[in-house]
């Protein structure tokens, strides 16, 4: 209803003014909006009264009083179209269907986190399992942007110290390393500089899997050490094979060497490597004569003698050279 004004006439007394009924009915017909404004027909003290300072709300035993601090400039304050409870910053509260804008969360208790991605489309669901007690996640000071890792999304880790880890078909690239980073046992062909090896590599069906010696220098020994009185025990040991012919060198890696000369013939054997180094010699197949073997250095003589499938066993010293341990090739003094 709109606001009824009483016709007051032009002048006292000219009777062109309500009369004092109409007058009274224009009053009653504004209180009457008043009150149901205010609180219904019966305004009592449990209502609501407007102040010289804002609005007060009177319950049974206190009040509530609606105010605004002075402003500095026109404002608008705009209630949403959409019933509910007006929120307050120190009441405890749910919220429902908040965007929250450039806000600084202190201390805040979070329950069901969804974590949208860039178009809103979908979210991660935060799903912490059951607790005995409060527990920290302790995030390390960054120096640069950084990613979680999963332990099912394939990640990159640098820098980390597993302690005590359980590690299940492991895939190692390159070469794993001791505690100074330098390389120990490597599954490819890269090693730390100056450094010498161990390569492990494994081989399809039909192959047999490799253990070499690798690194900087141009020929590396390959030490298998038991401890104290210990051995090293093998269930099956196998020798390289190599071919040698008159008239050449022996110096071959292989540790079972064929002379395969059928007529008379001189090989030629450089000096081992290391102490214990073994060599087997056997001349193969028939024909005539005597294949001999002369080593750079004997202990025993000058050469050994090797008629048709003769064979002799030699043993590197470093002190007095290469030394007949077995067979039948005879040294020639």
């Amino acid at each position: 209803m709109a606001k009824q004004i009483i016709n007051t006439g032009s002048a006292a007394n000219d009777r062109t003014g309500d009369t004092l009924r109409n007058a009274g009915i224009k009053i009653n017909a504004n209180f009457t909006e008043l009150y149901n404004i205010l609180g219904g027909s019966n305004i009592t003290s449990s209502t609501t009264s407007l102040t010289d300072s804002g609005l007060d709300i009177i319950g049974t035993t206190a009040r509530t009083k609606i105010g605004a601090v002075n402003p500095s400039s026109e404002i608008s304050i705009d209630f949403p179209d959409s019933a509910g409870i007006v929120t307050i910053n120190t009441a405890t509260q749910t919220l429902t269907n908040k965007t929250l804008d450039s806000a600084d969360l202190n201390n805040p208790e979070i329950l069901n986190l969804n974590l949208y991605d860039d178009d809103s489309s979908h979210f991660y669901k935060f799903a912490p399992g059951s607790l005995t007690a409060n527990t920290n996640v302790n995030i390390p000071s960054l120096s640069d942007s950084d990613t979680f890792v999963f332990n099912k999304k394939s990640a990159t880790l640098e820098q980390k110290t597993l302690d005590r880890p359980v590690i299940q078909r492991s895939r190692v690239h390159q070469y794993l390393a001791d505690s100074n980073g330098n390389s120990v046992i490597s599954f490819t062909a890269t090693h730390t500089a100056s450094r010498n090896i161990v390569r492990v590599q494994s081989q399809a069906t039909g192959t047999s899997p490799n253990i070499n010696a690798i690194g900087a220098d141009a020929n590396v020994d390959l030490i298998l050490n038991s401890k104290g009185k210990g051995s090293v025990l093998l269930s099956k040991a196998a020798f390289s094979r190599a071919e040698v012919a008159n008239g050449t060198f022996a110096d071959s890696d292989a540790t079972y060497i064929a002379l395969t000369g059928t007529s008379s013939g001189t090989v030629s054997l450089g000096d081992g490597t290391l102490n214990g180094e073994f060599k087997m010699f056997a001349r193969r197949g028939g024909g005539t004569g005597t294949v001999t073997l002369t080593p750079t250095t004997f202990a025993q003589g000058t050469s050994i003698n090797f008629d048709p499938l003769d064979t002799a066993q030699l043993i590197w010293d470093g002190t007095s050279g290469w030394n007949i341990v077995g067979g039948y090739g005879y040294a020639v003094v």
